[in-house]
């Protein structure tokens, strides 16, 4: 699903999934075996962060504003 936003996301047997919170937090699983690949910490989040997945980033937004960039194979912040 590139380039759609939304607080899930599936591509390539890969789910990223957002999540609001203290921390609020992305997290990859593979589909197949539900294995955690990474999780990113956004810090303190109210309202569900949406994402954008592009080639190789995650874009996270919050409430419309862009948050954070996210790299799509490791979770290290980009910014």
């Amino acid at each position: 699903v590139q380039g759609a936003a939304s607080g899930s996301a599936l591509s390539e047997g890969v789910l990223y999934e957002a999540h609001p919170g203290e921390p609020g937090l992305v997290t990859a699983k593979e589909v197949g075996s539900g294995k955690e690949l990474w999780r990113a910490e956004l810090g303190n989040v109210t309202s569900q962060p949406t994402l954008t997945l592009n080639e190789e980033v995650i874009e996270v937004q919050i409430a419309g504003t862009p948050w954070m960039t996210l790299d799509r194979s490791t979770g290290e912040p980009l910014d």
